[in-house]
């Protein structure tokens, strides 16, 4: 089989999730300035009484806004992911530990999305690794990237934030609630950028790994795609 182009995709994924960290910066600073819009009024009072400061719908609008590079982050980085994972096969003859409906679906089954994309992630590194064998059949004994680890708990930190702030929001009803919700955001957004560089970092990587091997199989005959572990 023959690979498909990753270097390009690659870019272009590197460049979205750029701009989604922009986005997470400019939404970082509209909290802090909402919150501060907020410091006006008694703590105690309730936030359903205050009207819509300008700060504050600036935010609302930053908030909507910043699902649209994530959006199209999201969607380019499952078909990075997608071949990525056929060159992977192709490459080299070591087992996957998950199948490839686990590309999309790991990021969307409620528990195991706590893990699943990791190991998806860490398995198409390890057998695009130049370092491993063509031949290799199992990843036992294989070491893990430590970047992969890295962006992976970065990325649970942030979207556990996130959880964390969408409870706050909805929860809080007196403006010193609405005021801490707007901070911890803001805060947040540490754990974001530092997953989207480290994002960077692997796409990169994996995508200078599948050059690497590809040019050294080139008029070789492919491995064809091996079985998965489910």
């Amino acid at each position: 089989m023959a690979l498909k182009p990753v270097r390009s995709l690659g870019n272009a994924l590197g460049v979205l999730i750029g701009v989604s960290m922009a986005a997470e910066v400019v939404a970082a600073i509209t909290s802090v300035l909402a919150a501060l819009s907020l410091s006006a009024y008694d703590p105690a009072t309730r936030y359903e009484s205050v009207p819509l400061t300008t700060a504050e719908a600036v935010d609302a609008v930053t908030a909507l806004a910043w699902y649209l590079p994530i959006l199209a982050s999201a969607i380019t980085f499952i078909v990075w992911l997608f071949r990525t994972r056929h060159n992977a096969e192709v490459l080299c003859a070591v087992r996957h530990r998950r199948a490839r409906g686990w590309l999309i679906a790991g990021w969307i089954v409620p528990v195991v999305n706590l893990w699943f994309p990791r190991q998806v992630v860490d398995d198409i590194w390890r057998a695009s690794d130049p370092s491993t064998p063509v031949d290799r059949i199992t990843l036992d004994e294989l070491t893990r990237s430590g970047l992969v680890k890295a962006w992976w708990v970065s990325w649970l930190v942030w979207l556990i934030g996130d959880r964390v702030v969408t409870r706050m929001t909805l929860g809080g009803e007196t403006v010193n609630d609405q005021v801490h919700a707007s901070l911890v955001a803001s805060v947040s957004a540490v754990p974001f950028l530092l997953a989207g560089v480290l994002a960077i970092l692997v796409v990169r990587r994996v995508t200078r790994f599948q050059q690497l091997r590809g040019s050294e199989s080139a008029g070789s005959t492919p491995w064809a795609s091996p079985a998965v572990q489910l």
